[in-house]
């Protein structure tokens, strides 16, 4: 498939490993609280994740839920998952009861990635999901998590619900390749790798995913915000 691009400039991990190779000191992501990771931050962090989760058990190609805000977890989550090979199943933090119920049922997920505050609304809907607390994402070894291939573009990135307005929420699945594109061509000739942008939709949503996502791919910055305020926005 030599018209699609290299997996290094489309698939997320590769990315992070390239930028890191190319200038890991480079800064790529400045939060909400003023810290601040460079790329070699960022895969170091993404290696740690993932062999904490490896170590519990998940494994390439299986679902993994994310239940979290935009913040320093978040991405760990993310990154960490997506380093194994597994896909991301990132959820509207607003959910509750059934609708909860149906994208964890759905889903087909084992695990989740949630805080002590957001798994009590498991206890309410009866999951049995292993609820996996964020705080030990950093506490995995450096060493790269190993794959028995490099993961390729048409792979599956992300299962991300819709909003359910005409009936129950669906799980659409998402290629790191159509990532790539949708996030790619909202910036192209827009953005640089001189530029940093504002991500301050959720990331449970493929509007904020999608556009850190380019900037990743662009080899810019994201500054992540956690809620959107109208009234604090200007």
């Amino acid at each position: 498939m030599v018209f699609l691009p290299d997996r290094q400039d489309v698939v997320l991990r590769h990315i992070l490993e390239r930028n890191t190779t190319e200038f890991p000191d480079k800064e790529c992501m400045l939060f909400e609280n003023g810290e601040r990771w460079t790329y070699g931050d960022c895969l170091l962090e993404a290696y740690r994740a993932g062999n904490v989760l490896s170590e519990l058990g998940i494994k390439r190609g299986e679902n993994v839920l994310i239940f979290l805000p935009n913040n320093q977890e978040m991405i760990r989550a993310w990154w960490g998952i997506i380093s194994l090979g597994a896909i991301i199943v990132p959820m509207n933090t607003a959910y509750k009861g059934e609708i909860l119920k149906h994208v964890c049922e759905d889903s087909l997920s084992r695990h989740i990635v949630t805080s002590p505050e957001l798994s009590e609304r498991l206890k309410f809907i009866g999951s049995d999901l292993n609820i996996i607390d964020p705080s030990i994402l950093t506490e995995g070894s450096d060493d790269e998590p190993k794959l028995d291939r490099p993961i390729e573009p048409w792979d599956i990135h992300a299962i991300i619900y819709t909003s359910g307005t005409t009936g129950a929420a669906k799980g659409v699945i998402v290629p790191y390749l159509q990532t790539y594109f949708q996030g790619t061509t909202w910036v192209h000739k827009r953005a640089t790798k001189d530029d940093t942008a504002l991500v301050d939709l959720p990331l449970f949503h493929t509007a904020g995913i999608c556009l850190a996502y380019a900037f990743w791919a662009l080899k810019g910055r994201i500054a992540l915000r956690s809620v959107f305020s109208a009234s604090k926005y200007l």
